[in-house]
């Protein structure tokens, strides 16, 4: 999910209008508007602010919470265990690209990348 996408379910969840949360940054409705449909993405100065207001870390904004992320990851391990019984090479190499685009920097997801890249995806 991307960050306007996440600020606008956050939003929601508060109970705040786009009104409401410009007013609480001192910027326009407008401004949360355009980020919350893609069009722009809210200056990094903002980041701290929005994580305070809707009482979640800046990781969880960018969809870089340490449990979602683990959570995946364990998730990934398993279906690749039995995508490798079914054979379904394509769906592992898939499944660990999605992965290590979205968590570049995680180890785990790296190796299982590069690993994946190597073995299978040539492979039908």
């Amino acid at each position: 999910m991307n960050i306007g996408l996440k600020i606008k379910n956050l939003r929601k969840q508060k109970g705040i209008t786009q009104d409401q949360l410009a007013n609480q940054l001192n910027i326009s409705f407008q401004t949360i508007s355009k980020w919350e449909t893609g069009l722009t993405h809210p200056d990094i100065t903002y980041l701290p602010e929005l994580a305070n207001i809707f009482n979640v870390s800046i990781d969880y904004l960018f969809d870089m919470d340490k449990n979602t992320q683990e959570s995946l990851i364990i998730d990934a391990l398993n279906k690749t265990e039995i995508y490798s019984k079914e054979l379904k090479h394509k769906d592992i190499y898939k499944l660990w690209k999605d992965l290590y685009k979205k968590y570049p920097n995680v180890l785990t997801c790296k190796y299982n990348y590069i690993r994946s890249l190597f073995y299978y995806s040539d492979k039908t």
